[in-house]
């Protein structure tokens, strides 16, 4: 019940690195359409990766806190037009 996938989105806005993503328990998560609209016209190039994380705690906020069980993957890079 504590493993996570946590899915990491990185891409650009105005010059400025923006970071998205999240925890979940499904191998597919659908990128929020609205993210298109945030990234530069120009810079529309989304870098994403995953870890398997154990939850160990949860952040003032809500979030969750983990460890993670593993390497992280590969980067992988996609431009959304």
């Amino acid at each position: 019940d504590d493993v996570w996938y946590a899915l990491s989105v990185r891409f650009m806005a105005d010059g400025i690195v923006q970071y998205t993503g999240t925890w979940t328990k499904e191998t597919s998560w659908a990128l929020p359409s609205e993210l298109y609209t945030k990234a530069g016209q120009n810079e529309r190039v989304f870098e994403w990766d995953v870890a398997i994380m154990q939850q160990t705690g949860t952040r003032p906020d809500g979030g969750r806190e983990g460890s993670p069980l593993g390497a992280t993957s590969e980067t992988r890079t996609f431009t959304w037009y």
